[in-house]
Protein backbone atom coordinates (compact mmCIF):
# COMPACT_ATOMS: atom_id res chain seq x y z
CA UNK A 1 0.00 0.00 0.00
CA UNK A 2 1.62 3.33 -0.70
CA UNK A 3 3.43 4.81 1.72
CA UNK A 4 2.89 2.17 4.32
CA UNK A 5 6.31 2.19 5.86
CA UNK A 6 6.90 5.79 5.56
CA UNK A 7 3.77 6.55 7.58
CA UNK A 8 3.56 3.56 10.04
CA UNK A 9 0.25 2.62 9.44
CA UNK A 10 -0.70 -0.43 11.30
CA UNK A 11 -2.50 -3.34 8.41
CA UNK A 12 -5.24 -5.88 9.35
CA UNK A 13 -7.12 -8.24 7.09
CA UNK A 14 -10.04 -10.31 7.38
CA UNK A 15 -12.83 -12.33 5.21
CA UNK A 16 -16.36 -11.72 5.84
CA UNK A 17 -19.47 -11.50 3.42
CA UNK A 18 -22.42 -9.54 2.35
CA UNK A 19 -25.14 -10.07 -0.56
CA UNK A 20 -23.08 -13.00 -3.21
CA UNK A 21 -22.27 -14.88 0.21
CA UNK A 22 -18.46 -14.84 -1.28
CA UNK A 23 -15.13 -13.41 0.84
CA UNK A 24 -15.21 -10.01 1.02
CA UNK A 25 -11.42 -8.61 2.15
CA UNK A 26 -11.06 -6.05 4.67
CA UNK A 27 -8.03 -3.54 5.82
CA UNK A 28 -7.87 -1.32 8.73
CA UNK A 29 -5.19 1.39 8.73
CA UNK A 30 -4.22 3.21 11.64
CA UNK A 31 -2.64 6.60 11.20
CA UNK A 32 0.59 7.01 12.82
CA UNK A 33 4.17 7.87 13.03
CA UNK A 34 3.83 11.24 11.04
CA UNK A 35 3.28 15.05 12.05
CA UNK A 36 -0.18 16.05 11.35
CA UNK A 37 -1.60 19.57 12.48
CA UNK A 38 -5.28 18.68 13.89
CA UNK A 39 -7.80 21.12 12.79
CA UNK A 40 -8.90 23.71 15.49
CA UNK A 41 -12.15 23.97 14.08
CA UNK A 42 -14.66 22.30 17.02
CA UNK A 43 -16.41 19.32 14.98
CA UNK A 44 -19.71 20.60 16.32
CA UNK A 45 -19.13 23.61 14.42
CA UNK A 46 -17.53 22.02 11.81
CA UNK A 47 -20.61 19.58 11.00
CA UNK A 48 -23.15 22.55 10.80
CA UNK A 49 -21.31 24.47 8.35
CA UNK A 50 -20.36 21.30 5.95
CA UNK A 51 -24.35 19.48 6.50
CA UNK A 52 -25.41 22.56 4.63
CA UNK A 53 -23.36 21.44 1.86
CA UNK A 54 -24.52 19.56 -0.95
CA UNK A 55 -23.44 18.21 -4.66
CA UNK A 56 -26.25 18.85 -6.73
CA UNK A 57 -24.04 17.86 -9.79
CA UNK A 58 -23.01 14.39 -9.51
CA UNK A 59 -21.61 12.67 -12.83
CA UNK A 60 -23.15 9.59 -13.56
CA UNK A 61 -21.42 6.67 -15.17
CA UNK A 62 -22.35 3.34 -15.85
CA UNK A 63 -22.24 2.05 -12.52
CA UNK A 64 -23.43 4.53 -10.61
CA UNK A 65 -26.54 4.70 -12.99
CA UNK A 66 -26.39 0.79 -12.37
CA UNK A 67 -26.52 1.44 -8.36
CA UNK A 68 -28.53 4.48 -8.57
CA UNK A 69 -31.33 3.59 -10.79
CA UNK A 70 -31.26 -0.10 -10.74
CA UNK A 71 -30.15 -1.21 -7.78
CA UNK A 72 -31.03 1.21 -4.86
CA UNK A 73 -34.55 -0.20 -4.22
CA UNK A 74 -33.73 -3.41 -4.29
CA UNK A 75 -30.88 -2.93 -1.83
CA UNK A 76 -32.33 -3.12 1.79
CA UNK A 77 -34.81 -5.99 0.62
CA UNK A 78 -31.65 -8.04 -0.62
CA UNK A 79 -29.90 -7.52 2.62
CA UNK A 80 -32.77 -10.03 3.95
CA UNK A 81 -32.31 -8.14 7.60
CA UNK A 82 -33.85 -5.76 9.68
CA UNK A 83 -32.26 -2.63 9.73
CA UNK A 84 -31.56 -3.11 13.52
CA UNK A 85 -30.07 -6.59 12.66
CA UNK A 86 -27.74 -5.23 10.02
CA UNK A 87 -26.37 -2.65 12.37
CA UNK A 88 -25.43 -4.90 14.83
CA UNK A 89 -23.97 -7.34 12.28
CA UNK A 90 -21.74 -4.40 11.37
CA UNK A 91 -20.60 -3.26 14.08
CA UNK A 92 -19.53 -6.91 15.31
CA UNK A 93 -17.47 -6.71 12.37
CA UNK A 94 -13.48 -7.52 12.87
CA UNK A 95 -13.11 -4.53 11.12
CA UNK A 96 -15.43 -2.38 12.82
CA UNK A 97 -13.68 -3.94 16.19
CA UNK A 98 -10.78 -2.40 15.29
CA UNK A 99 -12.11 1.16 15.73
CA UNK A 100 -11.89 2.81 19.50
CA UNK A 101 -15.07 2.42 20.96
CA UNK A 102 -16.95 4.65 23.78
CA UNK A 103 -15.19 7.59 21.62
CA UNK A 104 -16.56 11.58 21.18
CA UNK A 105 -15.05 11.97 17.80
CA UNK A 106 -15.78 12.70 13.74
CA UNK A 107 -16.48 10.03 11.31
CA UNK A 108 -17.16 9.80 8.15
CA UNK A 109 -18.90 6.89 6.12
CA UNK A 110 -18.33 6.18 2.41
CA UNK A 111 -20.76 5.09 0.07
CA UNK A 112 -23.43 4.80 3.23
CA UNK A 113 -25.80 3.34 1.45
CA UNK A 114 -29.05 2.55 3.91
CA UNK A 115 -26.50 3.71 6.78
CA UNK A 116 -26.16 0.57 8.07
CA UNK A 117 -22.19 1.35 9.01
CA UNK A 118 -23.35 5.04 9.99
CA UNK A 119 -25.23 3.87 12.84
CA UNK A 120 -22.95 1.54 13.64
CA UNK A 121 -20.64 4.02 14.36
CA UNK A 122 -22.76 5.96 16.11
CA UNK A 123 -23.50 3.40 18.33
CA UNK A 124 -19.82 3.02 19.43
CA UNK A 125 -19.75 6.71 20.58
CA UNK A 126 -18.88 8.81 17.58
CA UNK A 127 -20.77 12.31 18.29
CA UNK A 128 -20.58 13.39 14.36
CA UNK A 129 -21.38 11.20 11.06
CA UNK A 130 -21.43 12.37 7.88
CA UNK A 131 -22.62 9.89 5.49
CA UNK A 132 -22.37 10.00 1.82
CA UNK A 133 -23.90 8.61 -0.82
CA UNK A 134 -24.92 9.13 -4.43
CA UNK A 135 -28.09 7.16 -4.27
CA UNK A 136 -31.25 9.75 -3.44
CA UNK A 137 -33.36 6.70 -2.70
CA UNK A 138 -31.08 4.96 0.05
CA UNK A 139 -30.13 8.16 1.87
CA UNK A 140 -34.03 9.11 2.14
CA UNK A 141 -33.97 5.17 4.16
CA UNK A 142 -31.63 6.68 5.72
CA UNK A 143 -33.41 9.71 6.99
CA UNK A 144 -36.22 7.95 7.50
CA UNK A 145 -34.73 5.45 10.10
CA UNK A 146 -32.14 8.54 11.82
CA UNK A 147 -34.15 9.68 14.84
CA UNK A 148 -31.64 11.09 17.53
CA UNK A 149 -28.35 9.28 16.04
CA UNK A 150 -26.02 11.98 15.56
CA UNK A 151 -25.87 10.97 11.26
CA UNK A 152 -26.17 13.55 8.72
CA UNK A 153 -26.75 12.14 5.13
CA UNK A 154 -24.87 14.09 2.17
CA UNK A 155 -25.90 13.46 -0.95
CA UNK A 156 -22.71 13.37 -2.75
CA UNK A 157 -20.04 11.59 -4.79
CA UNK A 158 -17.59 9.78 -2.30
CA UNK A 159 -14.51 10.88 -4.61
CA UNK A 160 -15.27 14.06 -3.37
CA UNK A 161 -15.70 13.92 0.47
CA UNK A 162 -12.90 16.08 1.13
CA UNK A 163 -15.12 18.80 0.61
CA UNK A 164 -17.26 18.31 3.54
CA UNK A 165 -14.17 17.08 6.17
CA UNK A 166 -11.27 19.62 7.11
CA UNK A 167 -7.40 18.24 6.52
CA UNK A 168 -6.73 16.16 9.83
CA UNK A 169 -10.40 16.21 10.84
CA UNK A 170 -12.07 12.69 10.60
CA UNK A 171 -10.96 10.18 13.83
CA UNK A 172 -12.47 7.32 11.54
CA UNK A 173 -13.31 7.19 8.08
CA UNK A 174 -14.99 4.14 6.79
CA UNK A 175 -16.04 2.37 3.15
CA UNK A 176 -17.23 -1.24 2.88
CA UNK A 177 -19.80 -3.70 1.16
CA UNK A 178 -18.81 -3.26 -2.70
CA UNK A 179 -17.71 0.35 -2.99
CA UNK A 180 -14.51 0.45 -3.69
CA UNK A 181 -14.92 -2.13 -6.93
CA UNK A 182 -17.69 0.14 -8.06
CA UNK A 183 -15.64 3.23 -8.47
CA UNK A 184 -14.97 4.43 -11.85
CA UNK A 185 -11.14 3.67 -12.65
CA UNK A 186 -8.29 2.40 -10.42
CA UNK A 187 -6.62 5.95 -10.19
CA UNK A 188 -10.51 7.07 -8.54
CA UNK A 189 -9.22 4.74 -5.91
CA UNK A 190 -5.64 5.54 -5.58
CA UNK A 191 -6.99 9.22 -4.96
CA UNK A 192 -9.35 8.12 -2.11
CA UNK A 193 -6.58 6.62 -0.73
CA UNK A 194 -4.52 9.83 -0.21
CA UNK A 195 -7.77 11.93 0.49
CA UNK A 196 -8.33 9.91 3.13
CA UNK A 197 -4.87 10.07 4.45
CA UNK A 198 -4.67 13.71 4.50
CA UNK A 199 -8.12 14.11 6.30
CA UNK A 200 -7.29 11.34 9.03
CA UNK A 201 -6.82 13.08 12.37
CA UNK A 202 -4.12 11.66 14.43
CA UNK A 203 -4.30 7.43 15.56
CA UNK A 204 -7.42 8.23 13.03
CA UNK A 205 -8.62 5.45 10.76
CA UNK A 206 -9.79 3.75 8.18
CA UNK A 207 -11.88 0.89 7.43
CA UNK A 208 -11.98 -0.55 3.95
CA UNK A 209 -14.21 -3.53 2.58
CA UNK A 210 -14.46 -5.23 -0.99
CA UNK A 211 -14.87 -8.02 -2.47
CA UNK A 212 -12.46 -10.70 -2.93
CA UNK A 213 -13.41 -11.16 -6.88
CA UNK A 214 -9.80 -12.94 -7.53
CA UNK A 215 -10.72 -16.56 -7.96
CA UNK A 216 -12.44 -16.93 -11.09
CA UNK A 217 -16.04 -18.91 -10.84
CA UNK A 218 -16.38 -20.69 -13.90
CA UNK A 219 -19.54 -22.54 -15.63
CA UNK A 220 -22.48 -23.03 -13.24
CA UNK A 221 -20.88 -21.28 -10.44
CA UNK A 222 -21.55 -17.76 -11.96
CA UNK A 223 -24.71 -18.35 -11.22
CA UNK A 224 -25.14 -16.64 -7.65
CA UNK A 225 -28.75 -16.72 -5.87
CA UNK A 226 -29.30 -13.44 -4.03
CA UNK A 227 -32.64 -13.89 -2.78
CA UNK A 228 -36.24 -14.91 -3.21
CA UNK A 229 -39.54 -14.15 -2.18
CA UNK A 230 -43.07 -14.31 -3.51
CA UNK A 231 -42.42 -10.69 -4.56
CA UNK A 232 -39.71 -10.75 -6.17
CA UNK A 233 -36.11 -13.12 -6.96
CA UNK A 234 -33.02 -11.81 -7.24
CA UNK A 235 -30.06 -13.94 -9.37
CA UNK A 236 -26.44 -12.68 -10.01
CA UNK A 237 -24.10 -13.75 -12.83
CA UNK A 238 -20.61 -13.20 -13.10
CA UNK A 239 -18.31 -12.74 -16.34
CA UNK A 240 -14.61 -12.35 -15.66
CA UNK A 241 -12.36 -10.33 -17.59
CA UNK A 242 -8.84 -10.00 -17.17
CA UNK A 243 -8.80 -6.99 -15.46
CA UNK A 244 -12.89 -7.12 -14.40
CA UNK A 245 -15.85 -8.69 -13.68
CA UNK A 246 -19.14 -8.10 -15.08
CA UNK A 247 -21.91 -8.62 -13.11
CA UNK A 248 -25.61 -9.33 -14.35
CA UNK A 249 -27.76 -8.33 -12.00
CA UNK A 250 -31.39 -9.78 -13.05
CA UNK A 251 -34.64 -8.94 -11.28
CA UNK A 252 -37.81 -10.60 -11.40
CA UNK A 253 -40.73 -8.66 -9.59
CA UNK A 254 -44.50 -9.73 -9.28
CA UNK A 255 -46.83 -7.00 -10.60
CA UNK A 256 -50.02 -8.24 -10.09
CA UNK A 257 -51.10 -11.83 -11.58
CA UNK A 258 -47.47 -11.49 -14.00
CA UNK A 259 -43.74 -10.66 -13.56
CA UNK A 260 -41.91 -7.77 -14.96
CA UNK A 261 -38.38 -8.63 -15.92
CA UNK A 262 -35.53 -5.66 -14.78
CA UNK A 263 -31.45 -6.49 -15.80
CA UNK A 264 -28.18 -4.49 -15.58
CA UNK A 265 -24.59 -5.31 -15.75
CA UNK A 266 -21.94 -2.85 -14.78
CA UNK A 267 -18.17 -3.53 -14.84
CA UNK A 268 -16.51 -3.72 -11.72
CA UNK A 269 -12.50 -3.21 -10.89
CA UNK A 270 -10.45 -6.67 -9.47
Amino acid sequence: MPGEEKHGFSVTAMLSDLFWRSPCRSISWLAGGFEVGRSTINHRVLGTELFRKTCREIEMSDIMRHYDDFLAPHYSWMVDLSLTDKIAEQQSLPAMLGLPGAVRGFAVDLGSGPGYQSFALANMGYEAVITIDTSRFLLDELEAARGPAPVKAVHADLRAFSKFVTPSGADAIVCMGDTLTHLETRADVTKLFQDAFEHLAPEGRVVLTFRDLLTELKGLDRFLPIRADDGRIMTCVLDFEPDTVVVNDLVHVRDGQTWTFQKSRPRLWL
